[in-house]
C-alpha cells in the first residue's frame, strides 16, 4: 500500500444548492480551506489495528455492554466496508456510496446503516442491534480517524454524542479550552457552547488533525456548506469560529465579526 499522501478534489456525495456569496467567495481566495485528503496514516491501517485502539483507556472507562457495542458496530463496520473496492477505509467508505443518502435532519427514512444492514443480511446473519451497534460503530471510526466523511454529509447528520468523544479521544486539550471559554459566559449560553463544540468537532471529523488545526479557510468552508445545506444564516451559524478566534489560534487577518461572513 502506498504511503504517499494524496489529495482528490472534493466530490459531492448528493446534491446542495450553491449559494454564492461575494464575501464567502473573497474569504476563500484569501483563506482556502485544508484539501480533501484520501490517505493518511489511520484509515490505511488493518482492521486489527483498528480494533486495537479500541482497547484505550479512554474508551475502558465505559460500561462493559457499550464498550461491547463499539466493539460490535466496527467490526461490522470495517468488514463491511472490506467487501468494497478500495485500498484504505476512507476510499471504501466513499465508495460505497453512504454518503449518497441523506441524513435524518433532511427527514430522510433511509440511512447510511441500511447499507451495511442489508449487506449482513446477505450473508446469511442475524441482524439484530445492528443499527444500534453501527452508531456506536462509526462514532468510534469518526473520533479514531478512520474515515472523513464531507462536510454536506455529516451537517445532514445528528451527532449528539459526536464532540464529547471526540474530546475523549482526539483532542481533550482543544476542548477543555472550549470549555474555559464557555465558562466565562452567561449560562444561558451553554446550549450555543454544545452547538459550537459540535460543529468544531465536525470539522475535526471532516478536516482531521486537532483544535488547532482548524483554518479560518475550513472554517469558511463550514458556514458555506451550513448555507448550501440549511435554510437558517446569522449569529448562531458563526459562533463556532468567533469561540476559535477567541482562543488565538487564527492569524491577525482573520476576520472580527460575522458581517465578514454576509451572516
Amino acid at each position: 500500500m502506498s504511503t504517499a499522501v494524496k489529495h482528490m478534489t472534493r466530490p459531492e456525495r448528493f446534491e446542495v444548492t450553491p449559494v454564492p456569496h461575494s464575501r464567502i467567495r473573497q474569504l476563500h481566495k484569501q483563506f482556502p480551506p485544508r484539501e480533501f485528503e484520501l490517505w493518511w496514516p489511520h484509515t490505511a491501517a488493518s482492521a486489527e489495528e483498528v480494533e486495537a485502539r479500541l482497547n484505550c483507556s479512554v474508551l475502558a472507562e465505559a460500561a462493559v455492554t457499550t464498550r461491547a457495542g463499539r466493539h460490535r458496530g466496527v467490526i461490522k463496520i470495517l468488514t463491511w466496508l472490506a467487501s468494497v473496492p478500495g485500498d484504505t477505509w476512507q476510499a471504501r467508505w466513499l465508495a460505497s456510496g453512504a454518503e449518497n443518502i441523506r441524513g435524518s435532519r433532511y427527514g430522510a427514512t433511509a440511512s447510511w446503516a441500511d447499507l451495511p444492514v442489508e449487506w449482513i443480511a446477505r450473508q446469511g446473519r442475524p441482524v439484530r442491534h445492528d443499527r444500534n451497534d453501527l452508531a456506536a460503530g462509526l462514532l468510534m471510526l469518526l473520533c479514531l480517524d478512520v474515515i472523513r466523511p464531507q462536510l454536506p454529509w455529516m451537517l445532514s447528520q445528528a451527532h449528539p454524542f459526536l464532540a464529547p468523544m471526540m474530546a475523549k479521544l482526539r483532542d481533550p486539550d482543544g476542548f477543555a479550552r472550549l470549555d474555559e471559554l464557555a465558562a466565562t459566559q452567561p449560562d444561558t449560553s451553554r446550549a450555543d457552547a454544545r452547538i459550537a463544540a459540535t460543529r468544531i468537532a465536525t470539522l475535526l471529523v471532516s478536516k482531521g488533525g486537532t483544535v488547532t488545526e482548524i483554518t479560518v479557510g475550513d472554517c469558511v468552508e463550514l458556514i458555506e456548506t451550513m448555507a448550501q445545506v440549511h435554510s437558517r444564516r446569522g449569529q448562531k451559524k458563526i459562533d463556532f469560529y468567533l469561540r476559535l478566534r477567541a482562543m488565538g489560534i487564527f492569524p491577525e487577518d482573520a476576520p472580527h465579526s460575522i458581517r465578514a461572513f454576509g451572516a
